[in-house]
């Protein structure tokens, strides 16, 4: 258990370097949506004022951004989608 512990450790370690380094390469950028591995980083700016979101999608959430991939281009569009999604997803499920 301590090894896997460990290595999941040195995972969200290397995950939390990578999304700080994202964070800082668009700091100058008003709205932008990357997607790394599970990871969805979005930045919207609205009334000149940033706001980040980072988000580890679900597998159902990674095969609607492979079947809708133009989302990554319009980052309010993208938040608004995948909370749909969620809502709509877990009406199915329920």
């Amino acid at each position: 258990m301590h090894t896997i512990t460990k290595q999941q450790s040195e995972i969200d370690k290397n995950q939390a370097e990578a999304v700080s380094s994202i964070i800082e390469s668009i700091k100058e950028i008003p709205n932008a949506a990357i997607k790394v591995g599970s990871i969805l980083i979005v930045k919207i700016t609205i009334s000149n004022t940033p706001t980040i979101s980072v988000k580890d999608l679900s597998l159902s959430e990674m095969l609607a951004l492979e079947n809708k991939p133009s989302l990554l281009k319009k980052p309010t569009e993208l938040l608004e989608s995948l909370s749909q999604f969620k809502v709509e997803n877990t009406d199915y499920l329920g």
